[in-house]
């Protein structure tokens, strides 16, 4: 399964429960990782934009040096932040 295909999961797994997607991106040059919060009214078109902006690896197809590390979803970014204690 392509680092895509399991993001799209992840935002119909959100859409299903109408939970907020997070994505953590990471960037060349800073030092933490970047989340991206994405409220459940726009899971289909932000969707439709990571799919377009990223390869399938995730990295950014248009921008070297910034790729999708990883997403998740939850009903608060608290219950996100849980899923990444590791990584934040």
């Amino acid at each position: 399964m392509s680092r895509m295909h399991e993001l799209e999961n992840i935002f119909m797994k959100a859409k299903e429960k109408n939970h907020y997607v997070a994505v953590l991106v990471q960037m060349e040059g800073f030092p933490a990782n970047e989340v991206i919060i994405n409220h459940p009214v726009n899971i289909e078109s932000k969707l439709s934009y990571y799919k377009k902006t990223y390869a399938d690896n995730l990295e950014h197809k248009f921008a070297g040096g910034i790729r999708i590390v990883d997403a998740a979803h939850g009903s608060s970014f608290e219950e996100i932040e849980k899923q990444w204690e590791d990584e934040l």
